[in-house]
Order: C-alpha cells, then structure tokens, then sequence
C-alpha cells in the first residue's frame, strides 16, 4: 500500500479550510495547513485556496509571503491546485480590484462576465475538453463573478461557456 501524498494548504486566512481539507482527506491526501513561505515551495503537492475579494486576499499573500511562494512552485512547474479565487490570484490582475496586482505567477487578467448575462454566476456548466487534459467533458458547479478568456501561451485549459467560453481549469 502506498503513503498518501501529503498536501500544504496555504492558510490565506480567507478561505474555507475545514472544507478543503475534508475534500483533500476524502480523496485519500494527508492534507495539512500551511502558513509557511517555505513550506509552500517544498511541498510535494500545494493547495491555494481562495474565497473572498482579490485585492484584499492578493495583499495579504504578498505580505505573508505565500504569494511569492506559490508564483516560485508554479513557474517550476510543481503540483499546484488554485481553486476559485485561488485561481484568479495566481495571474497578473483581476477587474475586480482594479490596481492591485496578483502573485503575477502566469500572465492575464480575470474579466467580468458582459452585460449580457447574469453575475455572479451560480450553477452547473458544462466543462469539455478543448485540447486539454480532461479525459471526457463533464459538469462542475461554478460560483464566480469573473473569468480567464483563453489560456496563457504554453497552458492548455478545459473550457465552460457562460457568456461566452473562459478557462475554467488550467
């Protein structure tokens, strides 16, 4: 039998940890909580989770350090997981806080979703392959204000469509 990976989850102090963590334990991870810099960069598999505003949760990740941490184990390519905001916060900039820069880990912004549809988007939507890494589409249930358009150069992302299709998985 082998061991569980072990999993950092970075404690941004606006996230849902209990959550994550029974998530991560459900499917068989020795997840733990991290609020360490380093910690963060060693970690066989990190987690960065998100829930809350993005210029408020990318300046806290500067100030503690994790920000910089997770931008290091992404441009080396290291098994990271940015769920929801998690994933905003891991490009250059949202237009939800306008001015305030994000860990810069990969280029882009988050934009709102148009005019022409609902926001915040609450539901399930389809995810499909594109040319990513998905084996088969499938749903996911999304709640979320603002998305990714494309992938950056050299990413493949899964695609949904809500307002026209945006990245919903890198």
């Amino acid at each position: 039998m082998s061991a569980a990976p072990k999993v950092a989850v970075a404690d941004t102090g606006r996230c849902n940890l209990a959550s994550m963590m029974a998530a991560l334990q459900r499917n068989g991870a020795d997840a733990y909580v991290c609020a360490d810099p380093q910690g963060i960069v060693d970690a066989d598999f990190a987690v960065l989770p998100g829930v809350g505003a993005f210029g408020p949760v990318a300046g806290r990740l500067r100030v503690s350090g994790l920000g910089p941490a997770f931008a290091s184990r992404i441009r080396a390519e290291k098994p990271t997981l940015a769920v929801c905001l998690g994933m905003q916060l891991v490009f250059e900039a949202s237009e939800e806080s306008p001015g305030e820069p994000g860990i810069g880990a990969l280029p882009g912004t988050f934009k709102a979703f148009g005019s022409e549809v609902r926001s915040p988007l609450f539901g399930w939507n389809l995810v499909s392959d594109a040319g990513s890494f998905l084996s088969e589409p499938g749903w996911a249930y999304f709640a979320h204000s603002y998305r990714l358009e494309k992938a950056p150069p050299g990413w493949k992302a899964a695609i949904s469509e809500y307002g026209g299709p945006y990245a919903a998985a890198l």
